[in-house]
């Protein structure tokens, strides 16, 4: 059984659909990662970029910027599919089902 890749090991600590906050190591390391889409919105937050676990779910990554120059880093399990997987924009899955939030999924 080939090994599994280390940031898949990495985004299944993430998996309990809660925000995590991330260091600057860590954040860097998931942009290194191939993304499985740019910048969007969910969930009521603005997250540059998500890559696509094994089961195609999105995990959102975003980075805020504060005035005094200390910058966080979030980290979030998403209830989305990769679009390229299921074929329909992050809008479009709200749309077809927007009850559908299952948190921890």
């Amino acid at each position: 059984m080939p090994k599994e890749p280390e940031y898949l090991r990495r985004l299944h600590a993430l998996r309990d659909g809660n925000t995590h906050y991330l260091s600057r190591e860590q954040y860097a390391y998931f942009q290194r990662q191939p993304a499985a889409l740019g910048r969007f919105d969910w969930n009521g937050q603005r997250w540059e970029f998500a890559v696509a676990g094994k089961d195609a779910v999105l995990y959102a990554f975003r980075q805020h910027h504060s005035w005094w120059g200390s910058d966080t880093y979030y980290a979030e399990k998403t209830d989305r599919i990769d679009p390229r997987v299921c074929g329909m924009d992050i809008e479009g899955q709200f749309w077809a089902n927007p009850f559908t939030h299952v948190p921890g999924r």
